[in-house]
């Protein structure tokens, strides 16, 4: 009986901390991750927050604007799906994800992108304007958008196939093909004139390289999986009982544990969300759980659900304390070289899994600089831990060495703007895309739409409070539409998917004009 009981209070212990987390739902792919940085790349926070300069695992939000000069970025929109960004380029986040709704905006203002497509969840689901046309992603592939200064758009597909839609109508790009649009007038053209030099071109088959690697075996959720290759590169798998196989980092020092190399960012609705410093870091921090063994350190037990950050709060009068959750969604302990996952009382202040940092640090651009150490950390005391994040006003990036060079890199006077997006109403038909009928364009109703100023332009996934929102799994969030597969002889006819309008894009009374695409 005495057993029973003590099963029965564990158990409504777990269960409490379980169903304090249920509340907290996310859509993962509302969040784009900042993937690769090399050189000069800055970001333009949504909702008036400031500049920051790009890093690795950085998360973008709807309304983010990206902006490189002597540098290069990738950001990574899941499923596989990759925008490669040149030097001295601008692109803006006008629409990311939502529940239900997998429509992606982009618009390229300057400079060159490779748009790597491997998973279409929504025809025509991904979309990027220019001041000259608007493109619409018809097939999984590989594309290539040139703005040039204020003359041209070039669009260049490699693998797939695109639609341009411009102001006299609008046409398949088919692999192979290249189109250049001016002002909304299209020509199919023989020379591509890319706007950089082939480094960008050999730097995007290096990430399509390093993103393509053959993994042995697969050990992460299907959800999950395009993280395979990222994490065999970082570590190892190991069978651990009984979570079954986990995943433990190649990490070279005594001091690493999770959550603490690394900074805290502000995000509105989603609150304090943590930047890992380790490459890795994006998926083992907003996925799965953190465990500890003596003779195998630290390791990641894979689950599915995404969260700013998987841990539990200290919220003391001066500091701020944090540990990673256990797979039984409780603080993890370390004490005497042994891990409880399930602690159970007052958190212990010499945990090795505990990070704590003065409250006016929480912004610390490297918590591992500032947190507290040894007794310093053991005079706090009893501690009580919980999910409620900390109350610490976010305080915006006043860096003014990153501010100047980012609103120089924002502001140049050569940059123009999307001023409107031309959309197709009709189906582009496979004899109109035949390379010997090429120079015939597709008859349609194209609108013009004016372009919102940033101010209009949400700087979250969802409406509501994290509270209001319920949890969708990720086989209902999605509906993917069936497509027939197709031929380079004959492709089968798309019918565009008809889309409520969002607040960031207002319709115009529509006109109907015809034209032919010229053929250089």
């Amino acid at each position: 009986m005495k057993k029973q009981m003590i099963l029965l209070t564990v158990i409504l212990m777990v269960t409490s901390f379980v169903c304090a987390d249920e509340y907290e739902s996310y859509y993962a792919h509302s969040y784009a991750r900042l993937n690769y940085v090399n050189g000069d790349v800055y970001v333009q926070r949504a909702g008036d927050l400031g500049f920051e300069q790009g890093e690795v695992n950085l998360p973008l939000i709807e309304g983010d604007k990206l902006g490189t000069r002597d540098g290069r970025a990738e950001i990574h929109f899941g499923y596989k799906n990759y925008l490669r960004i040149d030097r001295d380029s601008q692109v803006d986040l006008l629409r990311l994800p939502r529940e239900g709704d997998d429509l992606i905006i982009i618009h390229l203002l300057e400079g060159s992108i490779y748009l790597r497509v491997n998973n279409l969840r929504l025809d025509k689901g991904i979309e990027i304007h220019t001041p000259d046309s608007s493109f619409y992603v018809l097939d999984n592939g590989l594309y290539r958008i040139d703005v040039q200064g204020s003359l041209s758009t070039e669009l260049f597909v490699l693998e797939g196939e695109m639609e341009a839609a411009g102001q006299e109508g609008s046409t398949a790009v088919s692999r192979g093909e290249r189109l250049l649009a001016e002002n909304g007038a299209f020509q199919y053209i023989d020379d591509y004139n890319a706007r950089s030099d082939e480094s960008f071109a050999d730097w995007n088959r290096s990430r399509d390289s390093f993103q393509n690697q053959n993994v042995y075996r697969s050990y992460l959720p299907a959800e999950l999986d395009e993280y395979e290759s990222e994490l065999a590169y970082y570590g190892r798998w190991v069978h651990e009982n009984p979570y079954g196989y986990v995943w433990v980092p190649n990490v070279h020092y005594s001091s690493w544990r999770p959550y603490h190399y690394g900074r805290w960012s502000w995000y509105p609705v989603i609150g304090w969300t943590w930047v890992s410093s380790d490459p890795w870091g994006w998926c083992v921090s907003h996925y799965g759980r953190w465990h500890w063994r003596g003779g195998l350190g630290w390791y990641w037990i894979p689950q599915s659900h995404w969260r700013p950050a998987w841990v539990h709060w200290h919220h003391g009068s001066n500091y701020i304390g944090w540990a990673p959750l256990s797979y039984w969604n409780r603080p993890g302990v370390i004490l005497n070289n042994r891990f409880y996952g399930q602690y159970n009382g007052y958190y212990p202040s010499n945990s090795r899994a505990l990070t704590v940092v003065h409250k006016n640090q929480l912004q610390s651009r490297h918590i591992s600089k500032v947190a507290l150490q040894g007794a310093g950390v053991n005079q706090l005391g009893r501690m009580s831990l919980s999910s409620r994040q900390p109350g610490v006003q976010h305080v915006r990036n006043l860096d003014r060495t990153v501010s100047m060079r980012a609103s120089q890199v924002m502001k140049r006077s050569s940059v123009r703007t999307v001023t409107k997006s031309f959309t197709s109403r009709s189906n582009v038909r496979s004899s109109e895309v035949n390379p010997s009928n090429r120079s015939r364009v597709v008859s349609r109703s194209s609108t013009t739409r004016s372009t919102p100023s940033r101010s209009t332009v949400r700087s979250y996934p969802s409406s509501g409070t994290t509270s209001s929102r319920a949890r969708v799994s990720t086989s209902s969030r999605v509906s993917t539409p069936s497509r027939s597969s197709s031929s380079s002889s004959s492709r089968t006819v798309r019918s565009t998917p008809s889309r409520s309008t969002s607040s960031a894009r207002v319709s115009t009374p529509s006109r109907s004009t015809s034209s032919k695409v010229k053929k250089k």
